[in-house]
């Protein structure tokens, strides 16, 4: 049996990017490496994290750093690779299942729609020392554009895995078998609204709503009538709870 592994299902550990002047985090370097030493904290006691940063003089200032707030780096993994920008969760590998044995899917990252530059980005998975087989399903799909319960239920959202600029040739029922077929799910939650301002993903459902256990979703609520945001995300709210009353 094959299926997709949920977020709180037992896990090695945790992929991070490290960000340098070359990402999106140039303008804020110091806030954005304080938060990552922020998330080696909360991470490092109890899991390891395998942690890429671009060259050696990268790799030195996060030994140095992490020295200074006395973090235990017994498990953190550094890995010198070439990438794009820090955006692990959607260039990731994503986990699956099948009969008992784990297994890592490496989808095509293309800078969510070709909006930048992904090319090392897509190339990163097949640079990094995993001990599970990988496999490379020639799909566009991003770790944040899904989210499962485990229970073989996907949870996604039409603005982007049915955007043109992802998988223009497949139409849904085709990308709905595929997704089916290679995550090991048998139904596809699918939500038309939600979309929300400035979001270079074209509404990845993990900033919308997700999965907390095999049957609760947490989601984004606007109560405010005067918000841009408010009748797209009551329009979801609804979707949701139609959802919910059609499977319990």
């Amino acid at each position: 049996m094959r299926r997709l592994l949920p977020e709180w299902h037992p896990q090695w550990g945790v992929l991070l990017a490290w960000p340098d002047a070359h990402t999106d985090w140039a303008d804020h370097l110091a806030d954005a490496e304080q938060c990552y030493l922020d998330l080696l904290a909360a991470l490092l006691d109890h899991q390891q994290v395998r942690l890429v940063c671009r060259d050696s003089h990268c790799e030195q200032r996060i030994k140095t750093l992490v020295a200074e707030r006395r973090l235990d780096a017994a498990r953190l993994q550094l890995i010198i690779a070439d990438y794009n920008d820090t955006w692990a969760r959607d260039f990731g590998p994503i986990a699956v299942e099948d009969n008992g044995s784990v297994e890592l899917l490496d989808y095509t990252f293309t800078g969510w729609g070709g909006k930048f530059d992904a090319d090392k980005d897509n190339t990163l998975n097949r640079r990094l020392p995993w001990q599970l087989p990988l496999h490379s399903p020639s799909l566009v799909l991003e770790g944040g554009a899904i989210d499962t319960d485990g229970q073989g239920n996907l949870l996604t959202t039409r603005h982007c895995l049915r955007n043109p600029n992802r998988n223009p040739d497949l139409s849904e029922a085709e990308l709905s078998a595929l997704l089916k077929e290679q995550l090991g799910v048998t139904d596809i939650w699918w939500l038309d609204h939600g979309e929300l301002e400035g979001d270079d993903t074209d509404a990845h459902v993990d900033t919308l709503a997700r999965f907390v256990d095999a049957r609760t979703i947490a989601y984004v609520q606007c109560r405010d009538r005067e918000d841009s945001h408010y009748s797209g995300l009551a329009a979801m709210e609804k979707e949701l709870q139609a959802l919910a009353l059609a499977h319990n």
